[in-house]
């Protein structure tokens, strides 16, 4: 079930490659960078995710964000979805290391929506899962 929200972000892919092909599924890396709220503070965050196809047009996508709170704390999250829409995610994660003042969130799971934007850009909105 979901919990409260824990967060909302905007960005732009800052860079976007095609990494080498292994003889299985094209894989996509991108790095982001983005501005929001995070537990009810202003937030800063960089972040990359690998994108893989699977067959009948579904993604797979592996993400990574470091989050900076207004307040100098910082979470790093990872997660992990897939897609059957050509511009949205779902997708789930945790906090598997924080600053000192957000160790509560090392045993919070976290779903997103992600939403892939016109030139680049992004959006995302967290919530905590229970």
């Amino acid at each position: 079930m979901l919990g409260k929200e824990l967060g909302e972000a905007k960005g732009q892919a800052s860079s976007t490659r095609l990494l080498p092909f292994d003889g299985g599924a094209p894989q996509i890396e991108a790095s982001f960078t983005g501005e929001g709220t995070f537990l009810g503070q202003k937030m800063t965050l960089i972040g990359s995710y690998w994108e893989s196809f699977r067959d009948g047009g579904v993604r797979f996508g592996d993400a990574r964000m470091l989050l900076t709170l207004a307040d100098g704390e910082t979470v790093f999250f990872r997660g992990s979805g897939v897609s059957g829409q050509p511009n949205r995610y779902a997708s789930a994660g945790d906090f598997p290391w924080t600053s000192p003042g957000l160790a509560h969130l090392k045993s919070v799971s976290a779903v997103v929506e992600y939403d892939i934007l016109e030139k680049g850009g992004y959006a995302w909105r967290m919530w905590e899962w229970r």
